[in-house]
This record gives structure tokens, sequence and C-alpha cells, in this order.
């Protein structure tokens, strides 16, 4: 009986170590997601520190280091990891037309709070659906650093650069503008070819943009036209352009006053064609005339 006693307790003592056994593995469980949103997971996480794909191993670096510092804790998501996984694996997987793909949901519960969701189940309820050929895949498809031209509407031989980005913030698309002394937010929305966006200050400045993207995907450059109101108070319009940045994080972006001579003589062939746009004879900045009396007779002076 006691060799019975002791056999029993034996059984029992396995049949709870292997449902620890099977509870430790539940956590750690490998689940199927559509491949579409690990693809968008990974352009959105890049796009938030300010990466360019293709991840190269140094990458996976910088991203483990962003990502720990943001979500600390465990699962730690390595170097290895996310070169492993996010890349290698991942685009074999993408090259092969596979529609799913496994993930540890634990690593993904932290890679989607760096990008602000409470966890798998609100970016599963919340994210951005994207599908082929709809204004969202073109929009996720302009993310990235830009610098935008413009010209000096105050009269001077300048053009002006600034800083912009298109990026992601949880489940939808944000354009920033970082002037000399404001910075400007808007939404972007896609219509009939164009994208239009409004770029406030929250302060005291508002501009609004169309932009000129027609079908395209991942555009170099882009043109558009804006209105807003100058500094001295009066409407003004005018055209712009838009020219993508590689391998430049936007936080080492500056602001600049180009001269138009300087642009002229410059070897780039980038500088020689923002010249050529804004000396062309059509007018690259609008205002009205003057107005004092507010009648008919402003439009005679």
């Amino acid at each position: 009986m006691a060799g019975f006693a002791e056999k029993k307790g034996e059984n029992l003592a396995v049949k709870r170590m292997k449902k620890a056994s099977a509870n430790q593995f539940l956590k750690h469980i490998c689940m199927q997601f559509p491949i579409e949103d690990i693809l968008a997971l990974r352009l959105a996480l890049t796009n938030e520190y300010e990466m360019s794909l293709p991840l190269t191993l140094a990458k996976c670096g910088d991203l483990s280091e962003a990502v720990e510092a943001q979500v600390p804790g465990k699962p730690e998501i390595t170097q290895r990891y996310l070169y492993e996984y996010l890349f290698h694996r991942l685009d074999r997987a993408e090259k092969q037309e596979i529609s799913t793909y496994g993930l540890n949901v634990n690593y993904v519960e932290k890679l989607v709070r760096c990008l602000g969701f409470q966890g798998v189940e609100d970016w599963m309820h919340r994210k951005r659906i994207v599908s082929p050929g709809s204004t969202s895949d073109q929009l996720a498809s302009m993310l990235g650093i830009y610098e935008c031209y413009v010209r000096c509407n105050s009269g001077r031989e300048d053009v002006i650069k600034s800083p912009l980005k298109i990026y992601e913030l949880a489940n939808s698309i944000q354009v920033e503008l970082r002037g000399a002394v404001r910075v400007f937010n808007g939404t972007p929305v896609i219509s009939q070819g164009c994208m239009f966006v409004t770029l406030d200050s929250h302060t005291d400045k508002q501009f609004h943009w169309v932009c000129k993207i027609g079908n395209s995907r991942t555009p170099d450059v882009i043109q558009y036209i804006y209105s807003g109101v100058s500094a001295g108070g009066d409407p003004i319009g005018g055209k712009g352009v838009i020219v993508r940045v590689k391998e430049i994080p936007y936080d080492a972006c500056t602001n600049e006053r180009l001269p138009l001579d300087q642009l002229a003589s410059s070897s780039y062939e980038l500088d020689q064609s923002i010249f050529a746009y804004f000396t062309s004879q059509a007018p690259t900045v609008f205002k009205i005339e003057k107005v004092s009396t507010f009648d008919q007779h402003d439009l005679r002076m």
C-alpha cells in the first residue's frame, strides 16, 4: 500500500508538472497574424523611430534600444529578435506570398504599445485597415521624412527650406512641418488625386495645402499649392515642393534660407531644379493688392 501511495503521489506530481509546462507554453504561444498587419507594424515602428527600410543589423540594434527605453520590462526586444523575425523571416514570408505570419503575442504586445496602443487586442480593434489600392494604402506609402521648399513671400530672393514628416500616430496618419518659429500639424486626406491637409500651429497661424499625388506610391517629389495669411495679416498663396529625404533623421534636418544665386551655382542637380522651379515665368507667390476702403475703388489701386 505504501508503494502504491508513493507511486500515486509521483503520478500526481508529474501531472502538475505537465500542467505547469502547458500553462507556461500558452504564455509563449505563437499567434498567427495577417502578414500585411505585421508588415504595417514594421513600417509604423521604423517611422516612429525615424528609420528607413530595409532593417539592417545595426538598425535593429538602434530599434531595440529605442523600444526598451520606451517600454522596459519582459520580454526583452533584442537586436537578434528584430533582425530574425521582423526582417529576415518576414521578408522571406512576404516573397513566398504567405498570407499569415506567426509571432509570439507577448512580443507583439510590447511592440504595439510603442505606437500608443494599449495592447494587441486594442491594436487589432483600432488599427488602420489598409487594403491595396485604397487611399489609406496610398497614404501609408507616403510615410517618411521630407524637406519642404517654398519661395519667401517678403520679396527677398530666397527659398525657405523646412523639415517635414508624414508619420503614423496610433491609428491615423499625421503631417508635421517644423518651421523656424512654429511647428504645424495636420491630418491629411486624399481625394481626386490630391492630398489635402490643413497645417495648424495651434497658436496664431494656419496653412491649407493641396498636394498633387495622382495614383503614385512612395513619391520622391510632390508639388503643392498653399494658402494662408502672412505675418503682416495679408492673404497669400503660392506653390511649393516637398522632396523625400533618405537616410537622414527628422531631427537632423534643419531650417534654412537658400538664396536663389546659391541654388543656381550649386553643383547639386536638386538645387538647380529647385532654382528653375522658383524662377519660372509662372508666379510662385500670390498676394492681393493693397486694401484701404473695402469698396470698388480698391480694385483700381
